[in-house]
This record gives structure tokens, sequence and C-alpha cells, in this order.
């Protein structure tokens, strides 16, 4: 990728496209410009692309920045495809969460929430009604709606709440329900996507991404 740009940024016409960020968005951003036919310019500060995606390879070891996981049958998988970048990884096992003293499989979908030993018998009442709520919800309209808003609309259950609390943190890695739309979450629910971790770790992704970019002329 172009490390500079030889004509001024201030005219549009010789700038072409400049992507801030040689992250996942900013390589595949740069790869569907290029491949539009416009002259792209990428800038990353960092000394190479990836951003949080890189991943450090120690002593045969790949070590992501943090616990990574691909939605590979989701929006981001459809890029990835699109863009010809090659990827493999293995679907994780049966997942299982401690509470109190005792293990329980881990429910992640509706079916499997309804069946889960982590919530007693009025927990699971509820649950069906919360689970009408989310097919039934118009997600345009929960644009604004913020997780612990929804929650608190719609799950009076502590058990129910802090069940749906630990889902949301374990399929979107964030721990900030003040925050996370309520839409994706909802959106989760209903597709409950399944994911991949990936052989080599995420740096595969950015080398891909990186080579579908340069390829297409960013």
């Amino acid at each position: 990728m172009h490390e500079e740009l030889s004509l001024p940024l201030q005219n549009p016409l010789y700038a072409g496209v400049v992507v801030v960020g040689g992250g996942l968005a900013g390589l595949a951003a740069a790869a569907y410009a290029a491949r539009s036919g416009r002259t792209v310019t990428l800038f990353e500060k960092a000394s190479q692309p990836g951003g949080r995606a890189m991943t450090n390879h120690r002593a045969g070891f790949s070590m992501n920045l943090g616990a990574h996981a691909l939605y590979y049958q989701a929006e981001a998988g459809e890029v990835l495809r699109e863009l010809g970048v090659p990827y493999s990884g293995k679907e994780p096992p049966s997942l299982f969460a401690l509470s109190g003293d005792k293990l329980h499989k881990l429910p992640l979908s509706p079916l499997t929430l309804l069946r889960s030993t982590l919530l007693d018998a009025p927990a699971k009442l509820e649950m069906s009604r919360v689970l009408a709520a989310v097919m039934l919800a118009n997600t345009q309209s929960l644009q604004r709606m913020s997780l612990q808003e929804w929650l608190e609309q719609h799950v009076r259950h502590s058990q129910l709440r802090a069940l749906l609390l630990m889902i949301a943190r374990l399929t979107t890695y964030t721990n900030a329900p003040e925050l996370l739309s309520a839409t994706l979450f909802i959106d989760i629910m209903r597709k409950a996507p399944k994911v991949l971790y990936l052989d080599g770790g995420w740096q595969t992704l950015v080398d891909g991404l990186r080579q579908a970019a340069l390829d297409a002329g960013a």
C-alpha cells in the first residue's frame, strides 16, 4: 500500500480515497475501494497493519491480543468471502458455566436456554416470554436503545437477567450493557451464529486482507 501521496490531500481529485487506520475494517475498506477503480492510500501509525487483530507468535504458540472468535456465518464472513481471504479454524466444543459449585451446559440458543439447568422454573417461564419479545422485536425502532434499557423493560427475574448479561458478554466481548446496542444482542439471539477459533490466530485475516488490498491496487 502506498506510504505517502505524491500530491496534496486537499485536492480530492488527486487524493482518491484515503483510509485512516490499518485494522481489519480499514484493510477491507481499502480493498473494496481499490476494486471499484479508485486510487487508494491507507495510513497506519503503527509499524505494521492489523490493529487489535494482530497475533503474536512465540515458542510455537499463536496469541491474539485478547479473546477473538470469528462469526463466519455473519457479515464478517461474507466480507472475507467476497474479498477472497482464506482462513481455517475450529468451532468450540460444548461450553459450560459454573454456578455455585455445579457445572451446567452453557445455553447459546433459544431452545437450549429453555432447557438449561441454570434457570429455575419461574425463570424459564419468563424466558419463554422474553424469547417471544426477541423474535417479535422491531430492531429498527431499537437502534438507540441499550441492552441495559431493553433488559429493564423485559426481564424481571434476576437469575434470567444475569444469564442474559453473561451471554451478551460472551457473544459480543463487551461488558458494557449500558452502551451495547440492544439491536445487536437481539440479532445474535435470533440467529445464534456459530463461531470459529482461527488456526494461526487473527493475523491470518490481517495478512489476507492486506494482500487483497494490494492485489486490488491500494
